[in-house]
């Protein structure tokens, strides 16, 4: 079998090898490409070497990582610790108003006692009105409620008024209105938000709700 004579083909590509050539020092360059010529029966066809540079090595800057780290968590940090005491805060105030009202309505329902006079079944509707309000309230939320009836008008946390006494006359009271106003002292666990919301010197938000019924 005969070979082809040497230009039948017309176009003949010399054949290229490429190398890789480490770089010799300190791996501050990434390796060279270059192209190298293969002989060739055909004279000689260079083609141009490229080289292709990369960026010098660097460490890994775990310092600037640690101080942008900081930066953020902080924040992050202060903001949850915010939600969870406005949620506290929200928990405590939906606490206190349902308690006000369980209050009210066992002042409403108070029996009165005709053995006694006005001022003593004032003092029961008071002890009545303080026992609701003690027991409704959520002992899961953290907070403080002081109530009393050193007064037939309550004391401390509890306020007992009837506003339209100077109209309605009667010594059981029927047919007035009763109004209850209870306070409930919230602690702050992150310092700033007093800033933001009234506050005591207590370190604690005082949280009021009242209502307004007629007595039966």
């Amino acid at each position: 079998m005969q070979s082809a004579p040497n230009g039948l083909y017309r176009y003949q590509w010399p054949l290229h090898r490429i190398d890789v050539l480490p770089c010799p020092v300190h791996h501050e360059m990434s390796p060279l490409i270059t192209t190298q010529r293969l002989p060739s029966a055909h004279g000689p066809a260079p083609i141009p070497a490229t080289p292709v540079v990369g960026a010098p090595g660097r460490e890994p800057e775990w310092g600037q990582a640690m101080v942008e780290f900081a930066a953020v968590i902080l924040p992050l940090v202060f903001i949850l610790a915010g939600i969870i005491q406005f949620g506290f805060i929200f928990a405590a105030y939906v606490g206190v108003s349902n308690s006000a009202r369980e209050a009210g309505r066992a002042g409403t329902i108070y029996e009165y006692d005709a053995n006694q006079g006005q001022g003593q079944n004032d003092l029961m509707r008071c002890q009545a009105i303080l026992a609701a309000a003690q027991q409704s309230l959520d002992v899961g939320v953290p907070g403080q409620f002081s109530g009393t009836c050193a007064a037939v008008t309550g004391g401390g946390d509890l306020a007992i008024a009837y506003p339209d006494s100077g109209t309605c006359t009667g010594s059981s009271r029927t047919g007035c209105q009763l109004r209850v106003t209870l306070t409930y002292r919230q602690p702050i666990l992150v310092p700033l938000v007093g800033t933001l919301l009234s506050s005591d010197g207590s370190n604690s938000i005082a949280l009021r709700a009242n209502v307004t019924m007629v007595l039966n």
